[in-house]
């Protein structure tokens, strides 16, 4: 019968460069296969970027938006609600349109600008968005304590930075995403 394995089966699907295909001669003369293609943890980081984190946002913020209507049930009546409402949920959306521009790239295009513009996206769409959304709130909401809202707003941006701050670092540093998005190539660029 026929001997298909999901790996293989995964990578003709979804078209992924498989880490077999590009092999380098090793110092000995033998071929050892070279990290290269989406695939470890540039595949995870893919995943989390294009499927994973926008899907957690928007069930986080419509839990966060729902709990509080049925917390404050004339919530709805205030137009400063509604006008939050659609400052937040458009935000959302900007944030995941670029989180897919930047799978769209990484994935799409092997240039080491792919790996620049997901850089850049993971910064805009982590802690300054954070930022965004406190300065949003802080000047439409004058009865908002103001310290609370600073240190609820600091802690969220060490967070995200630490987090982006580790994924910056495997993009620059990675053996793979150094094979696979090539620096000054000017076949690729």
């Amino acid at each position: 019968m026929y001997n298909i394995k999901f790996r293989d089966y995964f990578y003709y699907m979804t078209d992924i460069p498989d880490i077999q295909k590009k092999t380098t001669p090793d110092n000995t003369g033998n071929q050892k296969p070279e990290l290269y293609g989406v695939g470890g943890w540039l595949l995870f980081f893919w995943i989390s970027l294009v499927f994973f984190d926008p899907l957690y946002t928007v069930v986080t913020q419509y839990q966060f938006f729902d709990m509080q209507e049925l917390t404050y049930p004339g919530l709805e009546n205030y137009p400063e609600w509604g006008n939050m409402k659609w400052f937040f949920w458009g935000m959302t959306i900007f944030c995941i349109m670029l989180s897919w521009i930047a799978g769209y790239f990484l994935n799409c295009r092997y240039k080491w600008s792919s790996v620049r513009l997901a850089i850049l996206i993971l910064w805009v769409t982590g802690p300054l968005q954070i930022v965004l959304a406190t300065f949003y709130l802080g000047m439409n909401f004058e009865n908002l304590s103001r310290s609370y809202l600073f240190v609820e707003c600091f802690w969220a941006v060490v967070k995200l930075s630490i987090i982006t701050l580790l994924w910056m670092w495997y993009l620059l540093k990675s053996e793979r995403v150094r094979n696979t998005y090539v620096k000054n190539d000017p076949v690729r660029e």
